[in-house]
């Protein structure tokens, strides 16, 4: 390769940067334009009212939701609706290795080994990674996940991976780690707005007996709240449509045909995938930011890049970030006992503004450990350590 052709890939990728920031402006001033425009439709929006939207739920709640409705066993001790989504799987997912799982008596968790659901019975084992608030994939996250089943005695053939993003995002190679291929036959990717909530509508909802009715207003009130999530509530018909007339005055100028304005929108779209991502890559670097100077200011050390931690006696309090979500948590490096468990749960609850709802105690790592947010978890980290380091507790 000569000089002259050099030259001009580099002349080329200084333009490719080029023209990816004009796209991030101009989907900055569009989406400001936007936000304008939505907070004046928004007192004109009908009333409307869900318990799910007034919890503010995370990944972690979409899991917890969906882990009630797999546990749920009718009279005859059948696990329908697991069952309903399995033959949703092979039914509309054309997924037929599906077919052969055999629902007996499975154990059904939520965030053990931080896996957000998994569900495992004799003869199989189905992981779930939940990405309804489209968090990104971790490092060899679902390549972790199948290994950490592998050691609960079951061999890949027995081993199902379910991927559940907000609207249609594929899991990354780099997740897979060395398992992409082997797994593409017993591999579902089930979208929150094309697959779940077509789901419950169609396969659950009808199916639920008057006599369940608390089953039946769970299920009524998660599939209205994932429509309101995707704007597909009916209500809302009048308030989309102002604002998808203002989306087309501002990207449709000089389209006519009905595939310019499709090439528009898919233009569009990869505009905001862009955005997105460089949102991400600086959200990751502030958060990088952010433990360093906590590490430096409690001088913690670092365990992994995302992850500080300080002894305190006997105990190891940690506060790291998953998934671009901080979250804290204690261990304990020697074999420890459920009283230990359950002592340290009571001393944080006791002398920590910390509901004992939040505490999640279904981990082989850690002792206890909770998600928290960039704003309180410095002061999480301070009182866990203060509370800690002054009360020994004795297995």
């Amino acid at each position: 390769m000569d000089s002259a052709e050099v030259k001009e890939i580099l002349e080329l990728i200084e333009l490719i940067n080029e023209e990816d920031q004009k796209c991030c402006l101009e989907t900055l001033q569009l989406l400001e334009t936007f936000e304008k425009k939505y907070n004046e439709l928004l007192p004109k929006m009908p009333y409307n009212i869900n318990v799910i939207d007034e919890l503010h739920i995370n990944e972690n709640g979409h899991s917890r939701i969906l882990t009630k409705l797999f546990q749920f066993k009718n009279q005859d001790g059948k696990y329908e609706i697991l069952e309903s989504l399995l033959r949703y799987i092979v039914k509309e997912m054309r997924c037929e290795k599906f077919k052969d799982i055999e629902i007996k008596n499975p154990e059904i968790t939520q965030e053990k080994c931080r896996i957000d659901l998994w569900v495992r019975d004799s003869k199989y084992a189905l992981i779930f990674e939940n990405k309804a608030c489209d968090a990104c994939d971790q490092e060899a996250q679902i390549h972790r996940y199948i290994e950490r089943t592998l050691q609960e005695n079951y061999t890949e053939d027995q081993i199902f991976v379910i991927y559940l993003p907000s609207d249609e995002k594929e899991p990354s190679c780099q997740s897979w780690g060395k398992y992409k291929e082997a797994f593409k036959e017993r591999f579902v990717n089930l979208s929150f707005r094309n697959c779940i909530i077509p789901w419950l509508k169609n396969y659950v909802k009808p199916n639920v007996r008057q006599r369940d009715q608390l089953l039946l207003s769970a299920i009524t009130q998660y599939i209205d709240y994932l429509e309101g999530i995707f704007s597909l509530r009916t209500i809302n018909n009048k308030v989309n449509m102002e604002l998808q007339e203002l989306i087309s005055e501002n990207i449709f100028k000089g389209c006519e045909a009905t595939e310019e304005k499709l090439k528009v929108l898919e233009s569009k779209r990869a505009d905001i995938d862009k955005l997105s991502k460089q949102i991400n890559l600086m959200t990751d670097k502030f958060a990088s930011i952010w433990l360093n100077d906590l590490s430096r200011k409690y001088q913690a050390e670092f365990d992994g890049e995302w992850v500080i931690k300080k002894n305190v006696g006997n105990l190891t309090v940690v506060l790291g970030i998953d998934n671009q979500k901080p979250w804290w948590g204690v261990s304990c490096e020697s074999e420890y006992t459920d009283y230990l468990r359950n002592a340290v749960e009571k001393k944080i609850v006791s002398t920590i503004d910390i509901d004992k709802k939040n505490i999640s105690k279904n981990s082989n790592n850690y002792l206890v450990w909770s998600w928290t947010s960039y704003k309180n978890g410095e002061s999480r980290f301070c009182k866990l350590v203060n509370v800690l380091s002054e009360y020994k507790i004795e297995q």
